[in-house]
């Protein structure tokens, strides 16, 4: 006999049309709920799209469509007539969640929204997804992809090369997140309304030999936000997992729920690079991530951490923190004569160059360890020669596994300030600000946060 699904019993009626709020209701019944779609009588915009995106069209198949819909059930309704409503009314209060993607004033005409659902059915869950929110002067208005944040976000204006269109982005955009949990989590997670969750935004299948390895962070299955052609979260609703929604404890905020993500890559780097007291280490890049790796080494009992970076603003900074400096010549010269030519016991690099990943060798001591944090993405060359006459150990890092409780504890003692890094914060109604100074500032700017 199969395991029983997650939400196996759980009823939901979606009220909803194109991907976003589709999909939400997808993933649940692929966890085993019981979704029951109402389409308007000519059915979701969504069924007659593929045409027109080069994809499979016919009776027999439509990938469009049936992407965002499967395992649900269907109804077709006029909800404009008094038939049509009475009918929506038996099946919301026959259900647990109830989805929507209709706008705040027809939900109220209607008598769908929240506070009127509240009053009938106080157990109810509603979902509802927007394009501009809850609250600032567009949180009335229509919104879809291209209009709500890829044109007026300014993104669309940069992915485009001379005397051409722009592109569309596949992926979405932000993956750095946290916010508050507005539902239960049906995983046996401690998990109540309310409590805010920095959410790891990488999802793995657990069944694989990787995950059951506990190397959960190479599963081929991994849905990651934002990264490929997995959604972003600039949204103000985001369904996920619940073993990957890490509580706040009291007194932390979501702004440093959100900077947990890229501190838990500085921590998984120093882990795989062997960090300890004692211990000595040299730094190639000091941008976000490796500020967060300075950060992870020193907090791992590594107090000397040389660090290198083309700009002078952000070595300023590494040093602030308590990077070393070796000199301002050759930053592998500079480092032997730091350490009287016996090199570092750890060498990292963080800028995802090839003469970043190149120098890695000539920093280490002898039985010294190289990581490769930075994402290279192409074919580079490599110092063979220092790596294999000094025995030297190269270990990449793959985003991290198990770095966010650990992240979690060292912000709440004290022991780190990610406060601090965060450069400027945006309301979400200033989205398009929040890239344009990215942009501008794209230097000195360590992280530019959008707050919803």
């Amino acid at each position: 006999m199969s395991n029983p699904k997650p939400l196996e019993g759980v009823k939901v009626v979606e009220l909803a049309t194109f991907i976003a709020a589709p999909c939400c209701c997808r993933f649940l019944a692929d966890l085993g709920a019981e979704v029951t779609k109402i389409e308007a009588p000519k059915g979701d915009q969504l069924r007659f799209t593929a045409v027109n995106e080069g994809r499979p069209y016919g009776d027999a198949e439509d990938t469009s469509y049936t992407l965002e819909n499967t395992g649900k059930k269907f109804i077709t309704l006029n909800t404009k007539t008094e038939a049509g409503r009475e009918v929506v009314e038996k099946l919301i209060a026959a259900c647990d969640i109830f989805v929507t993607n209709w706008r705040e004033q027809p939900l109220k005409r209607a008598g769908l929204d929240y506070e009127s659902l509240k009053q009938r059915y106080p157990s109810l869950v509603m979902g509802r997804v927007s394009g501009y929110g809850e609250k600032g002067p567009d949180k009335d208005l229509p919104g879809f992809d291209f209009t709500a944040y890829f044109a007026r976000s300014g993104v669309l204006g940069t992915m485009y090369d001379v005397d051409s269109m722009p592109m569309l982005p596949i992926a979405g955009f932000g993956d750095h997140h946290a916010q508050e949990s507005k539902g239960l989590d049906g995983q046996g997670k401690p998990l109540a309304p309310g409590d805010l969750v920095a959410v790891e935004p990488g999802a793995p299948c657990g069944e694989c030999e990787w995950c059951r390895r506990g190397e959960y962070n190479l599963c081929p299955n991994l849905r990651f936000l934002s990264a490929f052609h997995d959604d972003g979260c600039l949204c103000e609703y985001l369904a996920f997992p619940a073993r990957m929604c890490h509580r706040l404890p009291a007194g932390m905020d979501t702004l440093c729920g959100a900077m947990l993500e890229p501190f838990a890559v500085g921590l998984h780097a120093a882990a795989r690079g062997g960090a300890a007291p004692g211990k000595s280490a040299a730094l190639v890049g000091a941008g976000c991530i490796g500020i967060m790796t300075l950060l992870s080494l020193r907090l791992h009992g590594v107090e000397e951490v040389f660090v290198h970076d083309l700009s002078d603003f952000r070595l300023k900074r590494a040093q602030s923190l308590g990077a070393l400096s070796a000199g301002d010549g050759d930053f592998t010269a500079g480092v032997l004569e730091c350490t009287g030519g016996r090199g570092v016991d750890i060498a990292v690099d963080c800028t995802g160059s090839a003469a970043g990943a190149y120098s890695l060798p000539g920093l280490c001591r002898r039985g010294g360890v190289c990581v490769q944090v930075g994402n290279i993405g192409h074919d580079a060359p490599f110092d063979y020669y220092n790596f294999y006459e000094k025995e030297l150990q190269l270990r990449g890092v793959f985003r991290y596994r198990g770095c966010y409780p650990a992240a979690i504890a060292a912000v709440a003692a004290g022991r780190v300030d990610l406060r601090a890094l965060a450069d400027r914060v945006f309301p979400f109604t200033e989205s398009p600000g929040a890239f344009e100074y990215a942009l501008a500032h794209s230097e000195e700017a360590l992280k530019v946060m959008i707050e919803f």
